[in-house]
This record gives C-alpha cells, sequence and structure tokens, in this order.
C-alpha cells in the first residue's frame, strides 16, 4: 500500500468516526455567532453559511516575503457573500491587487463566482460542500489565462466549547496567467485547522494546507499559518495571521503576515 492511499484511508476512518459520535447529538446547527461565519483569514472556508438576507463583506492586506528574496503586498482580497434560504449562500470574490519588488511589479489575479450549502449538521458538527467557477480575468501577469474552478468539501467538529478542528478537502482545475505560459493543471488541496476560544469573543487557530501540485511542472506545496479572530462587535471581526512556507512552491511564498475584517450588513 502506497504512503498515499495508506494516509488517505486513516483520513476516512477518522471522519467516520467522528462523523457517528456527533449524529448522536440533536440537530441544532453549531453556526452560533459571527465568528463561526467569517471566511477569513484561513484559507479553509467557514462550514456555516452567511445567514438568510445577509450580506457579509470580507476584506485584509498580506505583505510577503516571496522565494528568491522578493516582497510583496496584496489587497484587498475582497469577498461578497450572501445568505439564501435552507442554508444556501452565493459568492463572489473581486480580483485582488499585487504589488512586487521585481518586474513584473503589478497586477491583479483572477475573480471567482460560487455557492454553498451545509449538507448536513449536529450541535456538534457539521458537513457542507462549496464550489467556485474562475472566468479568464484578471491581468496577463496574475490573472488567469483560461476558465477554471473549485469544489470543496468541509468538516467541522467542535471537540468542546472552547476547542475545535476542521477539515477542508478541495479539487481543483485551474491556469496560470498568461505571462507564465497559460498552461492548465488540476489538483487536490487538503487542508486542516484546530481553533481554540479562550473567551467567547475570540478565536486563536493554528493551519496546515496544501496543494498536490502548485504548477503544471510542480510537485506538491504545503505551508502552514497561526492566527487570531476577535469579534470586535456583533457583526464585525477583526483578525490577524502569519504563515511560513513548509515544503515545496505553494504561491512562491517563503512567508507572510495578513490583516483583515469582516462585516455583516
Amino acid at each position: 500500500m502506497s504512503g498515499k492511499s495508506k494516509w488517505s484511508q486513516l483520513w476516512l476512518i477518522f471522519l467516520f468516526a467522528i462523523t457517528l459520535n456527533a449524529f448522536a447529538d440533536t440537530n441544532d446547527s453549531p453556526c452560533n455567532g459571527f465568528l463561526s461565519i467569517v471566511n477569513r483569514p484561513t484559507i479553509a472556508d467557514s462550514p456555516c453559511t452567511a445567514p438568510n438576507k445577509k450580506l457579509i463583506l470580507e476584506f485584509g492586506y498580506q505583505y510577503l516575503n516571496l522565494l528568491g528574496g522578493i516582497q510583496g503586498q496584496s489587497y484587498p482580497f475582497a469577498e461578497f457573500r450572501y445568505g439564501l434560504p435552507a442554508n444556501n449562500e452565493i459568492f463572489v470574490f473581486l480580483p485582488t491587487y499585487v504589488h512586487l519588488s521585481t518586474k513584473p511589479s503589478s497586477g491583479f489575479s483572477e475573480m471567482a463566482v460560487g455557492y454553498k450549502h451545509e449538507l448536513f449538521y449536529t450541535s456538534r458538527m457539521i458537513f457542507t460542500l462549496d464550489g467556485s467557477l474562475i472566468p479568464s480575468s484578471g491581468s496577463r501577469t496574475f490573472g488567469s489565462k483560461g476558465w477554471g474552478g473549485e469544489i470543496n468539501g468541509i468538516f467541522s467538529f467542535n471537540l468542546s466549547e472552547q476547542f475545535s478542528f476542521t477539515s477542508q478537502l478541495g479539487f481543483s482545475s485551474q491556469t496560470q496567467s498568461i505571462l507564465a505560459g497559460g498552461k492548465r493543471f488540476t489538483s487536490i488541496n487538503p487542508d486542516a485547522f484546530f481553533s481554540w476560544y479562550p473567551v467567547d469573543r475570540l478565536e486563536i487557530y493554528a493551519e496546515i494546507y496544501g496543494q498536490s501540485k502548485t504548477a503544471p511542472d510542480e510537485g506538491s506545496g504545503f505551508n502552514a499559518a497561526v492566527g487570531m479572530i476577535f469579534l470586535s462587535f456583533k457583526n464585525m471581526t477583526i483578525d490577524f495571521e502569519g504563515g511560513q512556507r513548509i515544503r515545496g512552491f505553494l504561491g512562491d511564498v517563503e512567508n507572510y503576515v495578513a490583516a483583515g475584517a469582516a462585516i455583516q450588513f
């Protein structure tokens, strides 16, 4: 048995065991409060959809140290989320501006539009699917030459009143920017993070995320991140994060720091 197959089977057994335990509970939603709904700053999305007829705006700023001694800045990472009936959501990612200390020095990333649905939940766990389409968009330097897409399964389990575990497994097909060659590649994208809630208004998390391919001619890449999310008002959060490359060339990032906010209207 290959190493990848072994780990995949162990992962499925782990999720199955947690699911059986969780279904012993009642069917009250674990999506209580704005902290459980916001997506940022973790790479994995929240399994909770935006409340019905509510609009959420999420945005942020990132300072990067890239491989090769290059520095960069990215903003605003703007995402609009709108809640629909029956635990559904539509969302739009707007292009993000990228500025680097080398040429090509600036440009815009691609945009994306998507849909999220909570499949089932109990008072302690939730499983959600979301998917997005990526049109040919952005600049020649940092955009996407052709159409792409991604689908994710998101699972979250409340280990206790203060600790939770969230995992996301995705599959994506995307193209490089025109300047990078515009080639298409597909990837399997695992993600997992633990959250600690020392007080009601604060979440502290540690996350590991990766891709099986980071470019058409590259292998896997993994990064790690730690951060905090603070509920400053009932419908507003602010967040801070730092990330570090573990292996590979995911995003060509060596390390980064980021800050942002989310507001519900």
